[in-house]
């Protein structure tokens, strides 16, 4: 969805062509986060992208948000970033417009459950049935434009005409999660995998698709060892080291938890019940802050000597007041 030609080819899909055809994706530009408040940056949106009308000189936001489950609460968050887009619009350039910010949500979940959360920020007010018509005009109306997947089956994505990096990433939205036959179904779209592994950016965005298959779904590699060897050695070798790279990083998040556990066992042995920020701290650590918290064990005498980044010369008296 970073791509002008992606982005372009999801609008066409939620919203009139005629709207679509009057940005100019010639100037098209990937925000980064600059323009969400720091409050918000921690739920930050998926994508923003920036453009501009054809023959006005105003710009237009894009933004993109992925969701795998019904949210609620959706159409505020998407109004919470579209405040914060127009906050730094105008601390930046002044005056009293605003930029159009066209809200987009690309909903697949993972269960084949379609959408059932309000689209409206709207519909979210809570008004006794008979008060809404007179309050109507008052409300605060953004609808987001909402573009459910799993409604959506793979004729009606290639109609689509998206790139083929985006479709074979939708189809994988669609398909993968807990797939245990993915050996099978990668067949319906072994045209386009053969066109995303032969493409220019052939090696790494086969590669990402591969760590997502690995990752989120059920099928054994030796299951994928065909389709790949089809399209040739390159997509072959890709992903036996896909599945190398896995499974050491697999070793890896396994070792970092039996540090972690081993260091909250020896922080509660020596200091008591260990506090949920604490706990929190550790088991968020590397393997190198475990590896040296393990040994300022030994002789700390508070908690807090143990997990300071930088280690205070302790006075002598154990911490008693502070939580553990």
């Amino acid at each position: 969805m970073t791509e002008p030609g992606a982005i372009a080819a999801e609008l066409r899909a939620v919203c009139p062509d005629e709207v679509v055809e009057e940005m100019d994706w010639d100037v098209c530009e990937l925000m980064s986060g600059s323009l969400i408040d720091d409050d918000l940056r921690s739920t930050h949106t998926d994508v923003l992208v920036r453009t501009r009308w054809r023959g006005i000189d105003a710009y237009v936001f894009v933004l993109a948000e992925h969701q795998s489950s019904p949210d609620k609460l959706m159409p505020f968050r998407i109004l919470e970033y579209i405040v914060g887009i127009w906050r730094r619009y105008l601390n930046d350039n002044g005056g009293a417009g605003l930029p159009a910010v066209i809200p987009i949500v690309v909903f697949c979940d993972p269960r084949g459950l379609r959408w059932n959360a309000p689209t409206d920020i709207a519909d979210m007010i809570d008004l006794p049935p008979r008060m809404r018509p007179l309050l109507e005009p008052h409300l605060p109306r953004m609808r987001l434009l909402l573009d459910d997947l799993n409604a959506v089956d793979l004729p009606a994505l290639r109609a689509r005409n998206l790139p083929v990096k985006a479709l074979v990433m939708q189809w994988a939205l669609k398909t993968v999660p807990g797939n245990e036959y993915l050996g099978q179904d990668l067949r319906e779209i072994f045209a386009e995998l053969r066109e995303l592994h032969d493409g220019v950016r052939g090696d790494a965005d086969w590669m990402q698709l591969l760590a997502y298959l690995r990752s989120k779904g059920r099928t054994h590699e030796k299951e994928l060892i065909p389709v790949a060897r089809e399209l040739g050695p390159r997509a072959l070798e890709s992903l036996m080291t896909t599945a190398d790279m896995l499974r050491a990083e697999g070793e890896a998040r396994g070792e970092v938890r039996w540090r972690a556990a081993s260091l909250l066992e020896q922080l509660s042995e020596k200091f008591g019940q260990v506090s949920d920020q604490n706990r929190k701290i550790v088991l968020a650590a590397d393997t190198e802050k475990l590896q040296v918290w393990s040994r300022r064990v030994l002789s700390a005498q508070t908690v807090s000597e143990v997990l300071d980044e930088e280690p205070r010369a302790h006075d002598g008296q154990k911490d008693c007041n502070g939580p553990v």
